[in-house]
């Protein structure tokens, strides 16, 4: 029983939160520092006295890697064991606060003209006051007991967000040429009439030019999509049109061959 209760507040700690914090943020600088998603033959040639040991190591994918997310969960318990605790004990604790305050011994008598002008100093602060066992007790900000525990509940929503907005979307990889088309999840054809890999005014901007056909038969519009903006293909429908689904352009790789396209 002994070990479980040890293991219980050191899983709570703060000590345990801050050294996982600091954990996260080195590895997090290394995932920086490492470019991420790379084939295997490219960390060959870019670190080839350390290859094997990034791809050992999973920092070819850091951040998705089972000891990243394993530390990202500890940190979640850990905010979430401190914040059930934190939150127990400020209900209690605030609970019987003005009662304990009522009860506190008397150590200077005021006159009653000096306790009137207490009293007028603190509702002019705008105190509660409240009667309680024959004593009269001035509160103030009764939320700002909970500062620590919107703390931690601000962190583990941000920790909770950032993962889903990690984990959760789904990206493949697709090759398609121009004048080509290909067959996405659900059955949906994208047909690529275009590709470039510069403006007219001949700077860098991966551009397509392409349409949609539904199952059902329904084509969308020709649509223009680039790099970092999106688009609402509008699919007609007996003489309709209506949004259908929304195309990101995704950034390219660098050394992709002319009509390769990331949908």
């Amino acid at each position: 029983m002994n070990v479980l209760k040890k293991i219980w507040s050191f899983l709570r700690s703060m000590k345990f939160g801050v050294g996982l914090l600091l954990v996260i943020a080195a590895l997090s600088v290394v995932g920086t520092l490492i470019q991420q998603g790379k084939p295997a033959d490219w960390y060959a040639q870019a670190y080839p006295g350390a290859h094997r040991a990034i791809l050992a190591l999973q920092a070819d994918h850091l951040y998705t890697s089972w000891y990243y997310v394993l530390l990202l969960a500890l940190l979640g318990l850990n905010l979430t064991l401190c914040s059930v605790v934190r939150l127990g004990t400020l209900i209690r604790t605030g609970a019987d606060e003005a009662v304990r305050a009522a009860r506190l011994p008397v150590r200077t008598r005021l006159t009653k003209p000096q306790t009137d002008a207490v009293r007028r100093h603190l509702r002019a602060k705008r105190c509660t006051e409240r009667e309680i066992e024959g004593a009269t007790v001035f509160s103030k900000f009764h939320f700002g007991r909970y500062g620590t525990f919107l703390t931690h509940l601000g962190i583990l929503l941000t920790l909770l967000f950032g993962a889903a907005a990690l984990y959760l979307p789904k990206v493949s990889d697709m090759d398609c040429l121009p004048g080509d088309s290909i067959t996405v999840e659900g059955g949906a054809k994208v047909y690529v009439q275009d590709f470039r890999i510069e403006d007219d005014a001949g700077k860098l901007d991966y551009a397509s030019d392409l349409y949609i056909t539904l199952p059902s038969g329904d084509t969308s519009d020709l649509t223009h999509v680039s790099v970092n903006h999106s688009h609402e293909p509008r699919i007609r429908r007996g003489g309709d049109l209506h949004a259908h689904r929304r195309l990101h352009a995704q950034q390219g790789r660098q050394d992709r061959t002319l009509g390769r396209r990331r949908v």
